[in-house]
């Protein structure tokens, strides 16, 4: 297992290499990704189990094969010629380790291997992340990622009497037996919000039932709060500058200028709504519990001027929203973190002008 440096670009190939028994004389040796092959093993038939992480793109999957992240998982044959498994993950979820079990382990959790059934669920992660979560939240809005999860089409929230409903496609997700919201359930992947009855909770245990079969025993650590800031995929806040106007690197935000930004993971709230309603204007049923702050800086963190940290109008209960003063003069490029109680989001990007 080895990274190859490109001098010219940066770019990384993981490759494998297999020797004869006395070292002397090599027998295959094959690329195998854009990334790092991280860790390998070998089944009884003396075939290759290897994980790491790679562009997507770049491994030698049918074209068809689902993309659930840049994490992976694959099998190949003895002599280095074929590929009988391979699967991709969410980022987290695989890449670092290879265990009995087959279990795949990555920075984040772990991965069970897909068995002899129908559906296959490959990673939970906070709705926010880039990555999976190791433990959620009351309210949280979380995504389930996997192969079958549910239908082919995919199908979006339901709202009814002004809540979320928790069943869409013949798709429900069970938290301890308790039916969660649901936005969003396609083949690869479930947007759920997390039942405020896990508050309390140390353990969670979930099960996703779907038109092609049941998923049991995922069970899930609990915590007060879990917030992660909604971004763009190049980590960038989706967030609305003073005038109301998205920012953007060609519309950044002026220093001193209110920022409004949106999350989920804050926990419980003072006027505790119902799972799954639509929060209207008024009011302010969705202030947190925990206290919530907005820090930013390098070495040592700072907190800015937080106006307002409630219910998104409109939005869900577990949307949170956030409008927050920058400071004056920023430090560029400027990233944020959302905290709430004692928990940290990952840094975000926001455009600010340069002074």
């Amino acid at each position: 297992i080895y990274p190859l440096g490109s001098h010219d670009t940066g770019a990384q190939a993981g490759f494998v290499a297999k020797l004869d028994p006395e070292a002397s004389r090599l027998l295959f040796s094959t690329y195998f990704g854009i990334g790092w092959v991280n860790a390998l093993a070998l089944d009884q038939q003396s075939g290759v189990w290897l994980t790491g992480t790679s562009d997507p793109s770049y491994l030698p999957a049918a074209g068809n094969a689902p993309v659930l992240g840049p994490t992976y998982v694959a099998d190949l044959s003895s002599d280095g010629q074929a590929i009988s498994f391979l699967m991709t993950a969410p980022a987290g979820a695989a890449g670092q380790a290879l265990a009995a079990g087959p279990v795949v382990l990555g920075r984040m959790g772990s991965l069970l291997l897909p068995g002899a059934g129908p559906v296959s669920l490959a990673g939970i992660a906070n709705s926010g992340a880039d990555h999976v979560s190791p433990f959620v939240a009351p309210y949280d809005l979380v995504s389930f990622y996997g192969l079958n999860l549910g239908p082919s089409t995919p199908v979006y929230a339901q709202i009814v009497n002004g809540d979320v409903t928790t069943s869409i496609g013949g798709v429900q997700v069970l938290f301890d037996g308790v039916p969660a919201p649901l936005l969003y359930a396609g083949p690869t992947q479930i947007n759920a919000v997390v039942p405020s009855s896990v508050s309390g909770l140390d353990f969670t245990q979930v099960q996703v039932i779907s038109p092609n079969g049941t998923v049991d025993g995922a069970t899930i650590p609990v915590r007060s709060s879990d917030p992660q800031i909604f971004h763009t995929p190049g980590n960038y806040a989706a967030a609305l500058n003073q005038d109301g106007s998205i920012n953007a690197p060609g519309n950044p935000a002026a220093a001193g200028s209110v920022v409004v930004i949106w999350a989920t993971g804050a926990g419980l709230t003072y006027l505790a709504p119902p799972d799954g309603m639509i929060l209207q204007p008024g009011g302010n049923p969705g202030a947190p519990i925990l206290p919530v702050s907005i820090v930013y800086g390098v070495y040592a963190l700072d907190s800015l001027e937080v106006l307002y940290a409630g219910s998104a109008p409109g939005d869900v209960a577990g949307v949170m929203q956030v409008n927050f003063r920058l400071p004056v003069p920023p430090e560029l490029p400027f990233a944020v973190q959302l905290q709430v109680g004692a928990m940290l989001s990952d840094p975000v990007g926001i455009y600010v002008k340069a002074q």
